[in-house]
């Protein structure tokens, strides 16, 4: 039995929030700005917002637990996120990277709608972040103008986390 996937369109561009899981500290805080920069609402899970235990529980609890650890913290990000409370559970959409290759991190999007449906939430749409192709959503676009900001919050992201690595040895707290 084939299930269906939720595709993210145009009219959701205006309603719906794009969760974005916390998978570099210093990065995708500032990353989200090349999303809100072509038009869309977004927001970064906060590693801080949920324990990790309960994102660690949510993780096993909807996924295999035979799989990666990441991809069981991830899941546990979002189901953590959509149970929270925070955003309405008829307007979220969640992003994640999918590389098209042959790592099993390709199978991450795969896992999270089986988690999604698991946790009745299968109506929420599942947007792949990828350049190869690997799947589109008529409603999700990257421009230019996002692959500039993206570019610039990595490189002040690397600077950031550089200076943090070299200070945090000398602090005292």
């Amino acid at each position: 039995m084939k299930r269906s996937r939720v595709e993210f369109t145009k009219p959701m561009k205006k309603t719906h929030t794009i969760l974005i899981p916390s998978m570099l500290d210093f990065h995708f805080p500032l990353l989200k700005y090349a999303f809100l920069s072509g038009g869309y609402k977004c927001d970064v899970i906060g590693v801080n917002e949920y324990s990790r235990s309960q994102m660690i529980n949510a993780g096993w609890e909807y996924s295999n637990n035979d799989v990666c650890f990441p991809c069981n913290l991830i899941i546990g990000q979002f189901i953590c996120a959509l149970k929270s409370g925070k955003y309405d559970t008829a307007k979220p959409a969640l992003l994640l990277p999918q590389t098209g290759g042959g790592c099993r991190a390709c199978n991450y999007i795969m896992l999270l709608r089986k988690a999604l449906l698991k946790a009745g939430l299968q109506n929420v749409p599942v947007v792949s972040l990828n350049v190869s192709g690997v799947e589109k959503h008529s409603g999700f676009s990257i421009t230019p103008k996002m692959v500039l900001t993206a570019c610039a919050a990595i490189y002040y992201s690397d600077l950031l986390l550089y200076l943090y690595n070299e200070l945090s040895p000398y602090e005292l707290k």
